[in-house]
């Protein structure tokens, strides 16, 4: 079974989506956002390559 999640209006596939992120802790994202407590799958998830990697790097 998979999870569809809509972007920007438009439907993607949880595992297509896995194929472009990698695994992340949360810590950077919850700073991100300055939000904690309970968060989907997607808070997990980090893309694996782009600009945002670099941003992100601030954050570790």
């Amino acid at each position: 079974m998979t999870h569809a999640v809509s972007f920007g209006g438009a439907r993607t596939d949880a595992l297509a989506l896995a194929d472009i992120t990698v695994d992340d802790d949360g810590v950077r994202m919850a700073r991100v956002a300055g939000r904690t407590g309970e968060r989907g799958w997607w808070w997990f998830r980090v893309p694996d390559s782009g600009p945002i990697v670099r941003d992100l790097e601030r954050y570790t």
